[in-house]
């Protein structure tokens, strides 16, 4: 069994640099970002078929109907980190997208809970 090196394994970014698991994360996007984000992944896969997805090559063919193909954010966070042969156009393409939603989560103001049981 040959040992693991680290040249190969999950989180190696484009040209062999180390990417953080979340570089390529829509954590934070609103739905509306989401779906530019998917938009933009649809564009990339038309260009240059850089994702390995049948849902993603389904929406491709779907035309219009294809944005309502997108799958949940997590689906989407595996896809792009995926992504290792992209031209360099489409890495900007991908990080222009990715950036459009906010750069850290802002805490919002939590409501207090209720009690299970209480009436009010």
């Amino acid at each position: 069994m040959r040992a693991w090196d680290g040249r190969h394994g999950a989180g190696r970014g484009r040209r062999g640099r180390a990417v953080s698991a979340s570089s390529r994360s829509c954590e934070g996007m609103s739905a509306d970002e989401t779906g530019e984000l998917w938009k933009c992944m649809l564009e990339l896969q038309r260009r240059y078929g850089c994702y390995n997805s049948t849902r993603i090559d389904l929406a491709v063919n779907a035309g219009e109907a294809g944005l309502h193909l997108m799958p949940n954010p997590f689906i989407i966070d595996t896809l792009n980190n995926s992504v290792f042969h992209l031209p360099d156009e489409g890495w900007r393409m991908l990080d222009r997208c990715l950036r459009s939603g906010p750069p850290t989560p802002t805490p919002t103001k939590q409501k207090p809970k209720r009690k299970f049981w209480s009436r009010h």
